[in-house]
């Protein structure tokens, strides 16, 4: 007997899937030796919501004085968890998201220590002080870290801090400047 010898109202292997299943797609599995129907969306694993986020300008850091970073520009946003206006990621999946934040301060900008840090609902989750320096070439700072997020009223947000003794300029129109995450699979 071949597939041939089937109709489509039997399974019968007819036609090929030659793409990623819908949701409402069917597979049959043993379940302890009773075969069982299940949906697609059961058993599929994404890392979605994902987010990337740049600045549409360059944003001045304050001397002493924790400010968040201005990514008010999608790249792409998955889910439509980014807030531009907020500037910060609210997922609306519960699990571990994987998040990095890049900075680049311009040239000519000598600072004293830096820091970046990433925040989750206001508190600093990471936080990474980088080398003094003093000098004239761009400087590039990042952190990366691991948050859970509930799915529901989270927020992770993006903030720099300096100590030069007056302002430094983040360069926001640069690729070394970003905010970006995703939904770990399995997390």
């Amino acid at each position: 007997v071949t597939a041939s010898s089937f109709d489509n109202s039997v399974i019968s292997g007819h036609t090929a899937l030659a793409a990623t299943p819908a949701d409402t797609d069917e597979f049959l599995i043993s379940d302890a030796g009773t075969i069982k129907r299940i949906d697609y969306s059961l058993i599929k694993t994404t890392n979605t919501p994902a987010f990337h986020a740049t600045m549409s300008g360059n944003q001045d850091l304050p001397n002493n004085t924790a400010t968040k970073v201005d990514f008010d520009t999608e790249v792409f946003d998955t889910d439509s968890d980014y807030d531009t206006t907020n500037k910060r990621f609210l997922p609306t999946v519960s699990g571990k998201y994987f998040i990095t934040f890049s900075m680049s301060l311009s040239s000519g900008a000598s600072i004293g220590g830096v820091e970046v840090k990433l925040r989750k609902n206001g508190t600093d989750v990471y936080i990474t002080e980088q080398a003094h320096y003093y000098g004239n070439a761009a400087q590039t700072y990042v952190i990366s870290g691991i948050i859970s997020c509930n799915g529901s009223s989270d927020y992770i947000e993006a903030f720099a801090e300096q100590d030069r003794g007056s302002t430094a300029p983040i360069q926001g129109t640069t690729t070394q400047s970003f905010f970006q995450g995703f939904k770990l699979i399995g997390a």
